[in-house]
């Protein structure tokens, strides 16, 4: 993966710690419309509040 797509979206949405499949989804969704709006949408299906930052809280419930 090159420098900039893993720095500014990859990175952004923590991708590393997402389980597979949900990584690419939301890695490709920040590509195509912003970080902050892929973690929006991400913590809105999981039900985790929605402040547009992957953290460990939208981690673990996308783990769970």
């Amino acid at each position: 993966m090159r420098g900039r797509y893993r720095r500014f979206y990859w990175d952004a949405v923590l991708g590393a710690e997402l389980p597979d499949g949900v990584d690419c989804a939301v890695f490709d969704f920040a590509v195509n419309s912003g970080p902050g709006r892929a973690a929006k949408y991400l913590q809105a299906v999981l039900g985790v509040a929605q402040d547009g930052r992957v953290g460990p809280a939208t981690v673990a419930a996308a783990r769970a």
